[in-house]
């Protein structure tokens, strides 16, 4: 859409001159006051939903937005929701800051290869404290970057507050902002999970933008064009190197603020902006005979907490993964294995006048998961699969080789493989009547899919060895069992084993004989 004019609340006119930028939430031009000849920037929004409710969503944070007024923020003076003047589009009408960005400015610093002075860094940190004091005393950003502070007579000016929500709002188009909770490379660990905007959450944009104020780098190693669950991998479980580290210059004052305001937990992250203004004002205090040996002190300090929040994430990033692996795994015993037994059974009960299947629900406990069955006959038939973790398969094995005065055993994990294809088991269980007869079942890795391959195994004596053995013909081995007996299905043994995919219908067949 080309536009020539646009208005403000009280009908005054703007010429729409040149673009003079363009970003996530829309495109920015330049605009020259028909009235005074005054000029000030034009941010083109996208179109909004055509509902009651996101209108108001708009005109309720736009009224917030505008309340905002402080020398280190932007000064919006008219934001059109679209319904005053109809034949226009959403925009915003706001003061003109003709420095470029600190975007821009970051990288003119990182091509001339100098880093800022403390006392600049100083000066740069307390104008953004401020502003963004002030604004979160009217709403969350939700989206603090290089990109949306401006320059203006060598003031740092705040921008696109509020503008997250508007847009949301007014368009639902959340691929941009994540919701509304900001840019990949500045979303806190708490907006990945989509939780409610904070204050805390602009700390955190704010404390990555700090960071790179200090070092004239990114807080994390990450390609240029990283998807975003390398970004949300690298905001919840790793710990950027202290920023003192890439710049030896800095002081530990601002060092420590800067990984205090990008902690992870939210206990550990500052609360209020005035805490970061008071810690910031410690490097103002007289130098002493101990100075020396107090920075040394706090860098080691530093070093230590960095290396403490190092190990706990990645304990935090095991628990996590267990955690995913068991939902997988739950998911596909319930998608692959109970659901069409459920279905079965459901066909069955319609169909029956006289006596039902009794199917109990999944019970499961943090590694495995079980249900049965009561039939008609009163036979009961149990299911059961138990997750395995590697914890559980450390065993002490001999030495090859051992040296003088060693140990002639090792501890190693032996994780249970199936020799016929050397797939890694993830699960295993079986499903079998009381008298120990059924089919047992195994969950095997599938390197190239994200869900696991189902097999059965029927056991059986081998007829060399029926005479001294009473197990009967399609017997299930017990869970005491599996780990020694999978490592002898590929070759003569007591016991044969016939392993085949998943049958479903070989399960409803067994559950009728029963």
């Amino acid at each position: 859409m080309s536009i020539d004019k646009v208005f403000d609340g009280e009908g005054n006119s703007y010429k729409v001159q040149n673009e003079i930028g363009r970003g996530g939430f829309g495109q920015v031009y330049k605009i020259e006051k028909e009235q005074d000849g005054s000029h000030w920037a034009l941010k083109i929004l996208p179109p909004y939903a055509s509902s009651e409710k996101e209108l108001n969503a708009f005109r309720n944070e736009s009224e917030m937005a505008l309340k905002v007024s402080h020398e280190n923020t932007m000064n919006y003076k008219y934001i059109h929701d679209g319904s005053t003047y109809e034949s226009l589009p959403s925009y915003i009408i706001m003061e003109l800051a003709n420095g470029g960005s600190l975007k821009d400015f970051l990288q003119q610093q990182k091509k001339n290869g100098e880093f800022l002075n403390n006392e600049t860094l100083h000066q740069m940190f307390n104008q953004l404290v401020n502003g963004m004091e002030h604004i979160n005393s009217k709403l969350v950003h939700r989206d603090i970057k290089p990109d949306n502070i401006l320059i203006k007579d060598e003031n740092l000016i705040i921008t696109d507050f509020g503008l997250g929500k508007i847009v949301d709002a007014a368009t639902r188009n959340f691929s941009q902002t994540f919701k509304g909770y900001g840019t990949k490379e500045y979303v806190a660990p708490e907006g990945w999970r989509s939780e409610s905007n904070t204050i805390q959450m602009d700390i955190y944009a704010m404390g990555m933008t700090f960071y790179e104020l200090a070092t004239l780098e990114k807080a994390f190693n990450v390609a240029p064009h990283a998807t975003n669950e390398e970004w949300k991998y690298k905001h919840l479980y790793e710990t950027p190197i202290t920023p003192n580290k890439r710049n030896t210059q800095l002081t530990s004052t601002i060092s420590q603020v800067i990984m205090k305001m990008i902690e992870k937990r939210l206990n550990r992250r500052y609360q209020t902006w005035s805490e970061i203004r008071e810690d910031l004002d410690l490097d103002s205090l007289p130098k002493t005979n101990n100075q020396d040996r107090v920075d040394f002190m706090l860098q080691h300090h530093m070093e230590r907490t960095s290396a403490q929040r190092t190990k706990e994430l990645e304990a935090e990033k095991v628990r996590k993964e267990k955690l995913e692996f068991e939902k997988l795994i739950y998911s596909q015993f319930q998608n692959d294995i109970y659901e069409p037994i459920k279905e079965f059974v459901d066909e069955f009960n319609k169909r029956c006048v006289n006596g039902k299947i009794l199917l109990q629900d999944i019970g499961d406990t943090l590694t495995s998961y079980k249900t049965s069955m009561r039939l008609p006959s009163d036979s009961l038939i149990s299911i059961e699969v138990k997750i395995l973790r590697d914890e559980d398969f450390m065993r002490y094995v001999p030495q090859q080789i051992p040296m003088p005065y060693e140990s002639r055993t090792i501890r190693r994990l032996q994780r249970p493989i199936l020799p016929t294809n050397n797939k890694k088991i993830l699960a295993w269980g079986n499903i079998k009547n009381q008298h120990g007869i059924g089919y047992n079942l195994l969950l095997l890795e599938d390197k190239d899919e994200l869900y696991g391959e189902w097999v059965m195994l029927s056991n059986s004596v081998h007829s060399l060895y029926t005479m001294n053995n009473y197990r009967p013909n399609q017997f299930v081995f017990e869970f005491s069992e599996l780990e020694e007996e999978i490592n002898n299905v590929r070759g003569t043994h007591i016991y044969e084993t016939k392993i085949m995919p998943l049958d479903i219908g070989k399960i409803q067949e067994f559950i009728a004989l029963n």
